[in-house]
């Protein structure tokens, strides 16, 4: 799986006035994929992305304006891995 995130690290205190980071998968045939990001314990914190997505680049935009500060971790499962 192909994943990748900017801006990264995300700035809570950026120009935008909207703390968010773009994460960007390519998969290599359509299918189910779920996103969840963890806490730096592996706690879950969020459910980021749970759905059917077609082949190749995908993109979704991750609001971080309620998170604390800290180091977390985003996990993507598909039907390839992991």
């Amino acid at each position: 799986i192909d994943l990748r995130s900017f801006p990264n690290p995300v700035s809570l205190n950026n120009n935008s006035g909207n703390p968010s980071t773009t994460i960007q998968f390519n998969m290599s045939s359509a299918g189910h994929a779920k996103g969840t990001l963890y806490d730096i314990l592996g706690r879950p914190v969020a459910d980021i992305l749970d759905g059917d997505f077609p082949a190749g680049e995908n993109s979704i935009k991750l609001d971080v304006a309620g998170l604390p500060t800290g180091v977390y971790v985003f996990r993507l499962t598909t039907k390839s891995g992991s």
